[in-house]
């Protein structure tokens, strides 16, 4: 089973990317690991927070495969601290 992390943009901050590619590359010692970025979306203005969500959201189901499982990680505002946890089929595309 490969484990592969989508992310929408890229980290600038190059002591960041470095601890980044250091977490990637050790994991990579206990199970197949890919990082897969997505870019950002450009000329943004004219859309709301909504529809960025909606066409990032489109760009992550387009790196799926019908056999694949999504595990959503958000931080939603909510009462508990914790940040929500979604999974998903990709074949459902609905949270369980």
């Amino acid at each position: 089973m490969k484990t592969a992390l989508i992310l929408v943009g890229k980290t600038v901050n190059k002591h960041l990317q470095a601890c980044i590619d250091d977490y990637v590359e050790r994991l990579g010692h206990y199970m197949p690991f890919e990082l897969v970025g997505i870019p950002e979306l450009k000329n943004t203005k004219n859309l709301s927070e909504e529809q960025q969500k909606e066409r990032e959201g489109e760009l992550i189901l387009k790196q799926l495969q019908a056999q694949d499982y999504l595990v959503l990680l958000d931080v939603v505002p909510t009462v508990s601290p914790l940040p929500s946890i979604s999974v998903a089929t990709n074949s459902s595309r609905s949270p369980r």
